[in-house]
């Protein structure tokens, strides 16, 4: 078929750039519930998940929107942490365990968290209770482990950040 004119080409670029701006402007707006919800993540340890979001009726659209306007990184598919909070030991490990809460950090990582090897894991080691739902995680790297149920307990204990952010893992 016949070309576009280049000045209908023109004439859509500029409708599009017009366009842009104007949702440009449209996410900078006063967000509802941006106040509370910021608040509410500083109370939680500085890292949430959307479904801690929702659960505390905030919007997933503020939390998407603060994102984007670099109050919060995403850390995993699911899990925000606040950019202004301070920088933690072991971030992966909390934010695997918001996706798996179930889980407990296990073998080489929770020998590097103890200090009792030089190896640092280019992955997290997530262990779950045999019959439980095997989580997938890309981000962080995750292998997960299935531990035998009747024994997943023993020596699992809950690590508490300075942060108030916390995970389990298994004790040295």
């Amino acid at each position: 078929g016949p070309g576009v004119p280049p000045d209908e080409v023109e004439r859509m670029s500029l409708w599009k750039e017009a366009k842009y701006r104007e949702v440009a402007a449209e996410s900078l707006r006063p967000l509802d519930g941006a106040v509370e919800l910021v608040r509410a993540a500083r109370q939680a340890g500085g890292t949430v998940t959307t479904h801690e979001i929702e659960q505390a009726c905030f919007s997933r659209n503020d939390l998407y929107a603060l994102r984007d306007l670099g109050d919060f990184v995403e850390l995993s598919r699911g899990v925000y942490r606040l950019a202004d909070s301070p920088a933690i030991a072991h971030l992966d490990f909390v934010a695997v365990s918001k996706r798996a809460p179930g889980g407990t950090i296990c073998l080489d990582s929770a020998l590097s968290r103890w200090d009792l090897t030089d190896l640092v894991p280019g992955e997290v080691h997530l262990a779950v209770a045999k019959g439980a739902t095997r989580p997938s995680i890309a981000h962080p790297r995750t292998t997960v482990h299935v531990f035998a149920a009747a024994t997943f307990d023993i020596d699992r204990v809950e690590d508490i950040l300075s942060t108030g952010e916390r995970y389990w893992i298994y004790s040295a």
